[in-house]
């Protein structure tokens, strides 16, 4: 390249002032402005063209470029009139940058003119702002992206983005939607969105019968309240001294037609059930009229199955269980498990929450069983594929059951273990895509293979540690037809809360078969020693005073205490458990 090229290149890339923060397309549309410029300054080297490109904003790839005049002398009028003619041409044909992006104009009558405003979607059970622009003194707003916004509900969010204005739906990639704050369903007007106007189409329906049954909800709640009344002993005010007092029911007013007025609200119940079954109707029609389009799909999916008559078994009793096994077979079948879109609902979630948690057996084998059926659903879909086993896989190892840690294991080594490249390159999971927090593979199926030989009705790994006197003692060897693995702390002040009532319970059960391991995690004995000296524990006290057992490893202890319990075969029969139910246990089995 000749010196007065570089040069004139240099001075074109030196003299840009660049403000705001770019995506890709943003940054090729300046390179297509520095061509120009470029071109221009090869023409006219003797003259000093120079741009400022205000803005280049995230969510707006609208660019702006004011020429400054020329330093020296001038620029001729042929020049400047090629480079207005050049923009102009370059900014009718902005949406072309941005080709396969979405744009979506948005006006709302009411809002605050230069203030930022949003758009955001569900996704699982989260919501996430994905563009952002300012309203102008119309309400006009313009939210434009480089690449195609995924399908869903998405909304429109104030500056406070405490809450949000309306619903819409993206399907379609430029559209408008005009509002008013007084009436944001009702004064929605849509242009170039099919998917909208059926979207609407059925809001509107709603929100005519949520009108229309306002009347028999407030009055159902006035007769309730009369024929109900409570004195205010009933109520959290009432209570004293930690103890609530018997409600007392007030005598109805004087005058007081009861018969009347339970009629009345038979009545009213009759005419909600009414409208109810009527928008079940609408609801079925309109799906059933729109089939194919994406709200269709997403209102196919809160829909529930028609519970049919119980059966008769072959004896001719009636089989009571039938309806239920019907409800939980067919519940997720309204479901398009094919369609990613449902990820971007706040439907998704919740359907295979309430399947799992109650309409599933909570045992492990009924609940992985469950979950198989579920991913498989997800087949057809790698994007829901992968947000519902990082969802399941943050929901059970984090679960509250005891048994949660099974079925994270079970989806760890069936679904993430052995397919590595279904998870990208990264073998990374982020937040943002999916619902497990940024890890990595490698982290997780560690962490799987860590809980795995400690899940319940596997056999508890044996650890020595050393008793008050230095002597060690193996878990394997004690004896018991029930042993409580105890690990606790004497700084822990749940600890101090909860061992001594354990220690109550050995006491009572010792001589029915139920022995204690007590793991002291502190790295000093004084304090240990202290303690059990104070409180005069008499069960199996040990530490691991010369840090060869790698307890907190074996038995994942993060927190204190942690309780295990074994039977004699040393098998894990229960995890995390209270003191509650310890004894609850050992009443039923050690009678």
């Amino acid at each position: 390249m000749e010196r007065g090229v570089k040069f004139t290149v240099l001075r074109i890339y030196n003299c840009i002032k660049v403000k705001g923060k770019f995506r890709d397309a943003a940054s090729t549309n300046l390179e297509i402005y520095i061509f120009f410029l470029f071109i221009l300054q090869l023409q006219r080297p003797d003259q000093y063209i120079c741009a400022t490109v205000e803005r280049i904003y995230y969510s707006d790839l609208s660019v702006r470029i004011v020429l400054e005049k020329n330093i020296r002398r001038p620029m001729n009028k042929p020049i400047q009139n090629f480079l207005i003619l050049v923009l102009l041409l370059l900014w009718g044909n902005s949406n072309t940058w941005g080709q396969g992006g979405t744009t979506i104009r948005i006006t709302v009558k009411g809002i605050k003119k230069d203030s930022t405003y949003y758009i955001g979607n569900y996704y699982g059970d989260k919501q996430y702002i994905v563009d952002s622009a300012k309203a102008d003194a119309n309400g006009n707003l313009i939210f434009r992206t480089s690449e195609k916004l995924p399908s869903g509900i998405y909304f429109f969010v104030p500056p406070a983005k405490n809450t949000f204005f309306f619903e819409f739906i993206v399907h379609e990639h430029d559209f408008s939607l005009e509002t008013d704050t007084s009436d944001y369903d009702g004064k929605m007007k849509i242009k170039n969105s099919r998917e909208n106007e059926i979207f609407y189409e059925y809001r509107n329906y709603l929100a005519q019968k949520s009108r229309e049954v306002s009347p028999f909800s407030k009055r159902l709640k006035e007769i309730d309240d009369i024929l109900n009344p409570k004195d205010s002993t009933d109520t959290k005010e009432g209570k004293k001294g930690g103890q609530s007092k018997p409600a007392v029911k007030k005598p109805l007013p004087p005058g007081t037609d009861s018969v009347a007025l339970k009629r009345e609200r038979e009545q009213l119940i009759e005419k909600l059930r009414a409208v109810n079954k009527e928008v079940i109707n609408f609801q079925k029609a309109f799906i059933e009229k729109y089939k194919g389009t994406l709200v269709a799909t997403i209102f196919r999916a809160t829909q529930e199955p028609d519970i049919p008559e119980p059966r008769r078994l072959p004896d001719g009793k009636i089989d009571s269980l039938y309806p239920w096994r019907y409800y939980r077979s067919n519940y997720l079948n309204y479901i398009d498990f094919s369609q990613p879109a449902i990820l971007r609902t706040p439907i998704y979630k919740n359907k295979i929450d309430y399947f799992l948690d109650k309409l599933t057996v909570q045992d492990p084998d009924s609940v992985n069983n469950a979950i198989d059926y579920i991913i498989e659903k997800t087949n057809a879909s790698p994007e829901l594929k992968k947000w519902t086993i990082s969802y399941l896989m943050g929901k059970y190892e984090k679960s509250k059951l005891m048994f949660g840690e099974s079925n994270f294991v079970h989806i760890v080594q069936k679904y993430v273990a052995p397919n590595r490249e279904f998870w990208g390159e990264k073998n990374v999971f982020s937040r943002q895509d999916f619902w497990y927090p940024d890890t990595s593979l490698d982290k997780i199926i560690k962490r799987a293979a860590k809980l795995e030989p400690i899940l319940i009705n596997k056999i508890a790994p044996d650890i020595t540690m050393y008793d008050m006197n230095g002597k060690p003692v193996s878990l394997h060897k004690t004896k018991g037809k029930y042993t409580l693995l105890v690990f606790w702390d004497s700084n822990c002040g749940h600890c101090k809360e909860v061992t001594p009532k354990l220690h109550d319970i050995y006491l009572r059960f010792r001589d029915k078969g139920f022995n204690v391991y007590a793991a002291n995690i502190e790295q000093k004995p004084d304090g240990w020693k202290k303690f059990v000296e104070e409180k005069g524990f008499k069960w199996i006290n040990v530490q691991d005073i010369y840090h060869y057992s790698n307890f907190r490893e074996i038995y994942d202890v993060y927190k204190t205490p942690i309780i295990y319990l074994l039977d004699e075969n040393k098998k894990i029969l229960f995890k995390h458990l209270s003191h509650e139910q310890v004894e609850e246990f050992l009443k039923d089995k050690l009678k």
